[in-house]
Parts: C-alpha cells; sequence; structure tokens
C-alpha cells in the first residue's frame, strides 16, 4: 500500500459468500500491515458445508479453511462478542485497536462506514 496512514487491515470476515477464502498471511504478506478478519457470530465452521456444497471439489477448500485457523473470541469494552483472526499482530493488539474503532454494537466504525457506502451504491444503481 505504501501509505503512511494506513495501519492497519480490517476484514470483515474472511470467508465471502459462504466459500471466497481469503488467505490471510498472503494478504499480510502482500500489504506489509497487520491484518484482523472479524466475525461476529459463534458457529460450528463451515467444514460440513464446504464438504456438501463441493463434494468433488472440497478437498482444496478444506485446506484453504484450514489453513485460516480458529477465530479468537474478545469481548470489546462494548460488550459485545466479537471473534478474530489476526496476521502481523496479537489477539491482545487487536483488541486493543477494535476497543478504539467501535463506538458500540460490535461492528467497527471503518467497517460500518464501509458497509453504509457500499449498500448507498448499490440502492443508486
Amino acid at each position: 500500500l505504501k501509505r503512511p496512514d494506513i495501519s492497519y487491515l480490517l476484514l470483515s470476515g474472511l470467508v465471502i459468500s459462504l466459500y471466497n477464502i481469503i488467505d490471510i498471511k498472503r494478504v499480510y504478506e502482500g500489504v506489509k500491515i497487520p491484518v484482523i478478519g472479524i466475525t461476529y457470530n459463534e458457529s460450528k465452521g463451515l467444514k460440513e458445508a464446504i464438504i456438501h456444497h463441493f463434494k468433488a471439489s472440497h478437498q482444496e477448500r478444506l485446506k484453504m479453511y484450514n489453513k485460516l485457523g480458529s477465530r479468537e473470541k474478545i469481548r470489546l469494552k462494548t460488550a459485545f462478542d466479537v471473534f478474530v483472526r489476526q496476521e502481523g499482530c496479537t489477539v491482545q493488539e487487536a483488541k486493543q485497536l477494535l476497543d478504539s474503532l467501535t463506538v458500540q454494537g460490535s461492528i467497527p466504525e471503518p467497517i460500518r462506514v464501509a458497509q453504509l457506502l457500499a449498500r448507498s451504491i448499490l440502492r443508486q444503481s
């Protein structure tokens, strides 16, 4: 990115549309700043769903999914729980950042604003 004003990359999930898996380690190696993937609900994971929907080709997707590792549960200062996977920073550093960026609820402000912007662009299309 080569921008001094960007310190972290926040992603709202690392599995997009259920099965497009973002390789957080590869993203970190590319951008050279800490990357934090955030989810908002506890779950058993997607292994069974991947096997079910990708019968013939599930091995590669499962390999990518397993590479993500487990999520860490973080209790925010707002008393909401989030689940994170991080690369390039510790869980404690991720918690400190998320606490500073979350005004209310569980969604950090940069992600909330990005979601609002995306929705407004889609409505105009």
